[in-house]
């Protein structure tokens, strides 16, 4: 592998390719209408997960309550950007291993991902840079900006229902620690 890895904080670097990701094939859509609504929807009723992790459900409910009359921006993340998945090649940040990259993913999905993966790893509580992060929402998706509560919610609810997934089609392989941290923040943001 070439160049050398790539900052374990968030750079400016780190924004930029956010941002430029995010944009490529940006849409707007009613939080309800919304494909990722839609798609969480689907999950938790074919999976059972909301029977398994009612959280999840709780969540989702949450998220309704205070986005469904709002049309908001959604774009594409790559949903696996941490530190060991970038490198430094000559001045640019490059991003490896796109095969969870998706569309119809809220604005900042992949910076909030950044900064928690780790968190959860380390276990803890996650360290997001809000006030950084409002600046660049109000630049890429502004209708989002003051709905930072809301937005991290949508990314936890995406993260334990692909990790909640993952444990009940293959409850053999790998450990809960992620999982649980997921849902933990998810009670904290969410209530209960």
């Amino acid at each position: 592998m070439t160049g050398s890895p790539g900052p374990s904080r968030l750079t400016q670097a780190h924004f930029a390719y956010s941002a430029w990701l995010f944009g490529l094939e940006p849409s707007r859509h009613l939080w309800a209408e919304s494909p990722l609504f839609g798609e969480w929807l689907a999950d938790l009723s074919q999976k059972g997960l909301s029977r398994v992790f009612p959280t999840l459900e709780r969540s989702l409910i949450w998220l309704e309550e205070r986005l469904s009359r709002l049309v908001l921006s959604f774009g594409w993340a790559h949903r696996d950007f941490v530190p060991w998945n970038t490198r430094w090649v000559g001045g640019r940040l490059l991003l490896l291993d796109w095969e969870m990259a998706r569309p119809h993913r809220p604005p900042a999905y992949d910076l909030l991902h950044f900064v928690s993966m780790q968190t959860a790893l380390r276990g803890g509580s996650a360290r997001i840079p809000w006030q950084v992060l409002r600046v660049w929402l109000e630049l890429h998706a502004p209708e989002w900006a003051g709905l930072e509560r809301e937005l991290y919610a949508a990314y936890l609810l995406d993260q334990a229902l692909y990790y909640a997934r993952a444990r009940l089609e293959a409850p053999e392989v790998g450990e809960d620690r992620v999982l649980n941290w997921l849902l933990g923040e998810l009670r904290s943001v969410v209530g209960g």
